[in-house]
């Protein structure tokens, strides 16, 4: 199994480029997970057109926090994925969050804008990075495979 990681796209409405670059990935992959900071509900309705799964983040419309959750639990090809967005600053955040998430094949979170790709334990923690397109850095998102052999994380250009 193929799953798309996004994250912090920080976006007010949705434009062509992004619509165009979601739609591409939704041919090579099996499922979706946002990782908060959407921003707009026009978002939230074209990534809910996908199989999807997501957070919602400190950025995030009010209308994005009452439909998608702080935090979840999913399972896909038998292993057991957790997604959250991160608080606070960014030294220390990979420990926050398994702390407040443990016991995870993949614990997955955004708000650094900065990709993060290490197991720690048993556990896979993964930062996509921001798909912001007039991001601080470059703009990126993440690829988990799912295998006999466990997950594996890459980080490409969006």
């Amino acid at each position: 199994m193929v799953i798309a990681v996004i994250s912090d796209t920080h976006r007010t409405s949705l434009d062509d480029c992004f619509a165009k670059r979601v739609e591409e990935l939704a041919r090579e992959v099996d499922h979706f997970f946002h990782l908060g900071d959407a921003v707009s509900p026009e978002i939230l309705a074209f990534l809910n057109s996908f199989p999807l799964t997501a957070v919602a983040g400190n950025m995030d419309y009010p209308g994005i926090r009452s439909s998608w959750p702080v935090k979840t639990t999913v399972e896909l090809d038998g292993y057991r994925f957790g997604l959250t967005h991160g608080w606070g600053g960014p030294v220390g955040l990979e420990d926050r969050v398994l702390k407040e998430m443990p016991g995870l094949d993949c614990l997955c979170f955004g708000h650094t804008h900065r990709p993060f790709n290490r197991k720690l334990g048993k556990t896979l923690l993964f930062n996509p990075g921001s798909a912001q397109t007039d991001s601080r850095s470059e703009s990126m998102y993440g690829l988990l495979t799912t295998g006999p052999d466990g997950i594996s994380g890459r980080h490409l250009p969006f």
